[in-house]
């Protein structure tokens, strides 16, 4: 029986780059978030993020480097945290990434922080930086 072991799309205008590779425990989530109705394309990131955390993995590193994005997505993004905290919670070592490049994008990955108590560590990106992550 195949497994599927990674999971990507590209980026657009208004949708972060995503790479979620199971078999290094390593999910990344880039760029811009910015679909006015986001259900469609965070649907099948949670779905696959589920899939590859089934069962939970000794350690993952989660990487958000989202710069900008709207309330809808915020929401999307939350689930995303809160199975991390789950994650956690059943012993799993999670390391989260968070690189920001304006205080918006600063302030969600504390809020994350303080609301989930997941330990996060953080990253101030460059305009340059930026354009190189995405």
């Amino acid at each position: 029986m195949e497994t599927m072991q990674a999971f990507k799309l590209r980026p657009t205008e208004l949708t972060p780059e995503v790479v979620f590779n199971s078999s290094k425990n390593v999910y990344l989530i880039s760029g811009k978030s910015l679909m006015p109705e986001p259900d469609n394309f965070y649907r099948p990131i949670i779905e696959a993020f589920e899939v590859f955390t089934s069962i939970p993995p000794k350690e993952i590193t989660f990487i958000f480097s989202i710069d900008y994005f709207n309330i809808p997505s915020l929401k999307r993004v939350m689930f995303i945290l809160y199975r991390l905290k789950d994650l956690k919670d059943n012993g799993s070592d999670v390391k989260l990434k968070w690189n920001y490049s304006n205080t918006d994008a600063l302030e969600m990955g504390e809020m994350a922080e303080k609301m989930l108590g997941l330990n996060v560590t953080y990253s101030e990106l460059k305009s340059e930086e930026v354009e190189q992550v995405a």
